[in-house]
């Protein structure tokens, strides 16, 4: 096995949601001496991610850059959707802002994830905000973006 092979593995973990699996083969990579790439950690995020345990995800970011390793931008999307998904919003826009440090731009994923931690708590004119930022960057909102934002303005009754 080497690299691209684990990769492999950990990357259908993460698509599975299977954090312990995602773990364990992590571990075994590294008891074979195989050195773990950005897509290696990346994947562990995303597992976690997935599953919602934000915490975690932000966690195997930090491991990854312990390791001499530079996230990604989708190591920073993950984490910020994971804890979009948990409506932390201050956990939410200062990834979007370690990620601005990172010298990452937010792109869409990034954008509707933080507006969506907005709308999840009835945020609707910070989630509008967010909307907004998103157009001054020229990044395109999609339907989804434009959904969440709608859907917070209804749940308070605007």
């Amino acid at each position: 096995p080497n690299v691209i092979s684990y990769n492999a593995v950990l990357f259908a973990c993460a698509k599975a949601g299977d954090t312990r699996a995602a773990i364990h083969w992590f571990g075994r990579m590294e008891a074979a001496r195989i050195a773990p790439s950005e897509e290696s950690y990346n994947s562990v995020v995303a597992a976690h991610a997935k599953v919602g345990e934000a915490h975690a995800a932000a966690a195997w970011l930090v491991k990854m850059r312990n390791a001499q390793l530079n996230p990604t931008r989708i190591s920073f999307n993950s984490v910020i959707n994971a804890y979009s998904k948990v409506s932390d919003v201050d956990q939410t826009t200062q990834w979007l802002s370690r990620m601005e440090a990172a010298g990452f731009a937010p792109d869409l994923v990034s954008y509707t994830s933080a507006s969506d931690a907005y709308a999840r708590i009835g945020r609707a004119d910070d989630a509008a905000m967010v909307l907004e930022r998103m157009e001054a960057a020229l990044v395109q909102p999609d339907r989804m973006a434009f959904t969440s934002v709608i859907a917070a303005f209804a749940t308070i009754g605007r």
